[in-house]
């Protein structure tokens, strides 16, 4: 990333090019594209992010990921750099008329986020759009404990108690992003 800033005037026109490649490369495979996210968030990147808001919009990408840090989590200095980023990007993303979610938890829990994390955070959530951060699956330990967490009784008998309403980035039956209809987090 830092190389990226050092060698902006060389490397942009590569990025942008990088950029609408990997977004043609998706078109073609998926019917419609509900929102952008990267690998390790390089998306963020002072330099690319504009670059990305700009091919999301081309291709009609409702939403796209402006992640924050959550200073309970830990990793201060991961918290402070998201922080600073996403108000910058925040700005950008809007500018572009892309939809961002207020929150976005668990980064810093990554790989370990569990039933306990959800049964604590879920209360302390406050109106608006949020996202998990998770990657659950069936193939890792890590990702097997994920899974158990986001399908836990417990925690979904948490959300219906909080009226949380569930919501995903694809388009709702009117055509609009499911975010857009006023999910309260």
């Amino acid at each position: 990333g830092i190389r990226y800033a050092w060698r902006r005037r060389r490397l942009a026109p590569l990025l942008a090019a990088e950029v609408a490649a990997q977004f043609d490369k998706l078109s073609a495979a998926i019917s419609r594209l509900t929102h952008v996210d990267a690998h390790h968030h390089l998306h963020i990147h002072p330099l690319v992010f504009p670059i990305v808001c700009r091919e999301a919009v081309k291709r009609q990408v409702a939403w796209i990921r402006v992640p924050t840090g959550d200073a309970r989590e830990g990793r201060l200095v991961e918290w402070a750099v998201f922080g600073m980023l996403s108000r910058v990007n925040g700005r950008t993303a809007r500018r572009h008329g892309l939809q961002t979610a207020d929150r976005v938890h668990g980064l810093s829990r990554s790989g370990r986020i569990d039933e306990a994390y959800l049964l604590d955070l879920l209360p302390r959530l406050r109106p608006g759009w949020k996202e998990l951060f998770v990657h659950p699956d069936d193939d890792t330990a890590h990702g097997r404990q994920e899974l158990q967490a986001v399908v836990s009784p417990r925690v979904r008998d948490r959300i219906e108690s909080l009226g949380i309403a569930l919501t995903g980035y694809g388009p709702a039956r009117d055509g609009r992003p499911a975010g857009l209809q006023g999910a309260t987090s």
